[in-house]
């Protein structure tokens, strides 16, 4: 895929709707927000190995403590709260080509949270749904837990927060 291809897969935030924005982190921290058309950044990578895996984020969710997770479908107490959507990729300059990587929505809503972790390569996606209300034992929390783990999800059917909450509704429903 050509840049524009990358940068197009989705252009506004599924949460807030508001426009992505490209970032590389290194260590959990935002390391540098990228303007991938800036020819000087550009020519500084044009070695033949060098690449780059870039996140795109609006500018409310790069504010978020972001977890680069060592995989997909890793949901913890910690983060189901958090509110965060995000898709990667990898863009080398030296052929001018690259692939997309993961897509990653985390969304908290009356007391329920709903998370989608998928590789946008295969289709292979973890959908994560669950009850937190205050007072709730966690034996109350696992069982109210539906954990899904799907071969194929087409993650462009899925434009806003109520798409989201509608198909993981429906995937309760029928699991």
């Amino acid at each position: 895929m050509d840049l524009k291809e990358l940068l197009s897969y989705r252009e506004k935030c599924l949460i807030h709707g508001k426009k992505l924005n490209a970032y590389s982190f290194r260590s959990y921290q935002i390391d540098y927000q990228i303007d991938l058309f800036d020819t000087d950044f550009l020519m500084a990578l044009k070695s033949p190995d060098s690449g780059i895996y870039i996140h795109m984020m609006c500018s409310t969710c790069v504010k978020q403590n972001f977890h680069t997770d060592q995989s997909l479908g890793h949901t913890t107490l910690l983060d189901i709260r958090v509110l965060q959507y995000y898709y990667t990729f990898w863009y080398y300059p030296s052929t001018q080509d690259g692939h997309l990587g993961i897509e990653k929505i985390k969304y908290p809503h009356d007391e329920k949270f709903y998370h989608i972790d998928a590789n946008l390569v295969t289709g292979k996606a973890y959908c994560k749904m669950g009850s937190f209300k205050a007072g709730t034992t966690v034996d109350d929390m696992l069982g109210s837990f539906l954990n899904l783990e799907l071969p194929q999800l087409d993650m462009k059917k899925i434009n806003n927060t109520s798409d989201l909450m509608n198909k993981m509704k429906l995937y309760n429903l029928f699991s």
